[in-house]
């Protein structure tokens, strides 16, 4: 298998608050072997061959900030290849939360909701901010 085969699936959400066009970002640990203090969307590796992408998103939000989904929709797929090694298969949702999200302190250093404008001067890993700058100019 060639190193730019399309060899890992994941899933992304972006998380979003109608009330006040805010998306919930998070910043990785400072020990994270990658990305370690970038800001990313929520999201995970489909590790399971049976699992599904929406089964991905429901369990990654569930792990990381202990709420359940209220309103999920397909959005946008993405290919993005990381340090110039392989591609990856992004499945990314919109979201809405049942709850306000309670991340795991372990997961990050910091999160929190931002508007389009906050996110323009935050450093992202992979394509997250492509992700929600594609979100915002749907708005």
């Amino acid at each position: 298998m060639s190193s730019n085969i399309l060899k890992y699936t994941g899933c992304s959400a972006i998380i979003y608050r109608e009330k006040d066009n805010k998306v919930f970002i998070a910043q990785r640990k400072l020990t994270k072997s990658f990305g370690a203090g970038l800001w990313e969307t929520i999201g995970g590796g489909i590790e399971e061959e049976d699992l599904t992408p929406i089964d991905c998103i429901k369990r990654e939000i569930r792990e990381e900030l202990n709420v359940e989904i209220k309103n999920i929709k397909e959005f946008k797929d993405y290919t993005i290849k990381i340090e110039d090694k392989d591609k990856y298969f992004i499945k990314t949702f919109l979201v809405e939360l049942d709850s306000e999200p309670k991340p795991n302190i372990d997961d990050f250093e910091s999160y929190g909701w931002f508007d389009k404008d906050e996110i323009q001067y935050m450093d992202f890993t992979s394509n997250c901010k492509e992700r929600l700058n594609d979100y915002f100019s749907k708005l």
